[in-house]
């Protein structure tokens, strides 16, 4: 079972698929995830791989329905710790062509342009990861 959750970081969301797309309703729940992040007025959507366990045809389903949402809805779409598997899966059909995806989180919002908050002295990213409301446990930098 497929579960997606939500975490902002700037003007990012970070979309986490965590255990197997099943076939049907895993499919559709990415890209719903992603026509509801939409809503909520977020345009820069990184889907985090890391812990979603399977690598086949329902996994680049799910995929495709993600980028379907985002290319409807004019916004961009990485991705993020994906395993090799899936990869290879993605060229051998050609559709890497479509995704951009990156090894290390902080690489990947680096890849953005992002919008921080304003009132620190550091780049943009570390700007938005380093926010002060934010304990040592919830900061990204620190599973970097």
């Amino acid at each position: 079972m497929l579960r997606i959750t939500e975490r902002p970081v700037c003007d990012v969301i970070i979309i986490d698929l965590i255990g197997t797309v099943e076939p049907g309703a895993g499919e559709i729940g990415v890209g719903d995830a992603v026509k509801r992040v939409r809503r909520l007025g977020y345009r820069k959507i990184l889907l985090n791989l890391v812990e979603m366990t399977n690598s086949d045809t329902s996994a680049i389903k799910a995929l495709l329905g993600a980028l379907w949402a985002t290319r409807e809805a004019h916004c961009e779409l990485k991705l993020v710790n994906a395993r090799r598997r899936l990869k290879e899966l993605l060229l051998l059909v050609g559709l890497h062509v479509h995704f951009e995806w990156f090894d290390s989180e902080w690489e990947a919002l680096e890849s953005f342009q992002l919008v921080p908050a304003s009132g620190f002295g550091e780049s943009a990213p570390a700007r938005c990861l380093r926010a002060p409301n934010r304990s040592r446990a919830e900061d990204p930098l620190e599973r970097v």
